[in-house]
Parts: C-alpha cells; sequence; structure tokens
C-alpha cells in the first residue's frame, strides 16, 4: 500500500501474526511521510486484544507460567473489547525499522511521563492503517533519561521458541543500538521538542474501522 494518511485521518494500528490480528488500536494520523508516521493514541478509544494478552498485561493474572507464545502460536484466539486507559501515546514509526518510540502523557493532567521503545516488526501499510508485531521487549526511558529494559524473558523465550526468529533476532539487536545512540545523542524525539505537544483539540476519538479483522494486502 502506498496511501499516505492526512493530518486528523482515523486508522487502524494492528498487530498481526500468523494472518490474524493480535490487537487492533484506533488512531489518529499526526503526520504520515515516506519517511516517518506518527499516531495518536488516547484514553476512551475502544480497542481488540486478544484475550490473553489482557488476562495477562491488564486483568491482574498471577499466573506466572503463562506466556504470551503459548496463546499466539495456536491460532486462532479469541479477540475481546478493551477501552484504552490513563496514558495518551504518541507513536513515532519508521519505515524498516524493528521499533517505535512512544511518547507517553497521563491524560488528565497532561503530566509527561517519559519514552517508550517497542521493539516490533517494521510496518507494512494496510487499507485500514498500519500493521507490525510487538516483539514483547521494550525499553522504557524516564524523563531523566534512566533506562529500563523491560520483558526481555519473554522475549528470550519467543526466540527459544522459535516465535521469533534469529534473522529477527539480529535485527532487534542492531535496533537496540540504534536507539541507544539515539537517547545518547538526544536526537528526535528524545531531544524534547515534542513533551508541550498537545492534540487538536477538535479532534475526535477513532471508531474501530469495520473490516478491523481483515488482513490483506
Amino acid at each position: 500500500m502506498s496511501i499516505l494518511w492526512n493530518p486528523g485521518d482515523h486508522v487502524v494500528q494492528r498487530g498481526i501474526a500468523y494472518e490474524q490480528v493480535w490487537i487492533a488500536l484506533p488512531t489518529s494520523v499526526v503526520q504520515d511521510t515516506p519517511e516517518r508516521t506518527l499516531l495518536l493514541l488516547v484514553p476512551g478509544t475502544h480497542c481488540k486484544f486478544s484475550a490473553g494478552l489482557v488476562q495477562r498485561k491488564y486483568a491482574g493474572s498471577q499466573n506466572k507460567n503463562q506466556s504470551r507464545w503459548d496463546e499466539q502460536q495456536n491460532p486462532p484466539w479469541t479477540m475481546v473489547d478493551w477501552v484504552w486507559q490513563q496514558r495518551r501515546f504518541l507513536i513515532f514509526m519508521e519505515p524498516e525499522s524493528y521499533y517505535s518510540i512512544y511518547m507517553v502523557w497521563d491524560h488528565e493532567s497532561d503530566k509527561f511521563q517519559g519514552w517508550y521503545v517497542n521493539f516490533e516488526l517494521p510496518f507494512r501499510r494496510s487499507a485500514i492503517g498500519f500493521d507490525t508485531l510487538d516483539l514483547e521487549l521494550d525499553l522504557v526511558v524516564s524523563q531523566d533519561y534512566a533506562l529500563q529494559w523491560k520483558d526481555a524473558h519473554e522475549y528470550k523465550e519467543g526466540i527459544r521458541r522459535g516465535a521469533i526468529t534469529t534473522a529477527t533476532a539480529e535485527q532487534v539487536g542492531q535496533a537496540q543500538s540504534v536507539v541507544l545512540e539515539k537517547i545518547e545523542r538526544r536526537q528526535e524525539p528524545f531531544d524534547g521538542r515534542w513533551i508541550a505537544w498537545m492534540p487538536d483539540s477538535a479532534w475526535n476519538i477513532p471508531v474501530l474501522h469495520q473490516e478491523w479483522k481483515k488482513v490483506a494486502y
């Protein structure tokens, strides 16, 4: 797909595994060029998540034996409704990159909370937005640039099980180096210039596209 979206357009950012939707997030386009794409995700947005994802990440499951890969490697899985809560995300994506960078605010207070780097497959454009797949490994970057790696054990488990290929793991390793250099050099969006940015007050919360289940390119 070669569609370039306009600011304010509503699109769906999806995670796709085994030709099935894993997660579907209605977002608003902030910027879309051949070089980069910025998307906005706000609280109150009605999303679709895999049932296991909700249980593990958001429903307070205490089962330490649960793994994302137990569900994802045994499709089809059940998709459930979930309303995005509390945090506002401005998502920076670049073509062919194995990561995206999220700027995070508390939505009610507009207080900036830091950056969140999500390691993932390079996005593909679809008829309704952008498709990728979260690979579990994350890097939390605080306002004072302290670093904390997150879910590395689950990422390594995905490699062990073959859900994440060796080739992909090599690309993620290279992506980690790129991201760490960006942070060290305070390159955008780690330079702070977007911290005071606010969404257009005229934008409405996006509604999930009726063809969110359709996977075709």
